[in-house]
């Protein structure tokens, strides 16, 4: 599963505003604020969707502090 610091790092990354990741997982941006700040697990938030969408766009999730770098482009 994705944390709230990783969303939030994953998304800096990618240069993706709140808003960005809202329109590609069809959530209020309100609802991922509250993730990131670790404020609640909102329902609506599929994490494995929100996770494989930073995958695609070229996000790896790693066991080193922050758990969030960017793929080695090719």
């Amino acid at each position: 599963m994705i944390s709230g610091v990783q969303a939030r790092t994953a998304r800096k990354l990618l240069g993706w505003s709140l808003q960005d990741v809202a329109i590609r997982m069809v959530v209020g941006d309100n609802i991922l604020v509250a993730f990131e700040r670790r404020k609640r697990l909102p329902l609506a938030l599929d994490r494995t969707k929100l996770r494989l969408a930073f995958e695609a766009a070229g996000v790896e999730f790693t066991d080193a502090d922050p758990g969030v770098t960017l793929k080695a482009t090719q």
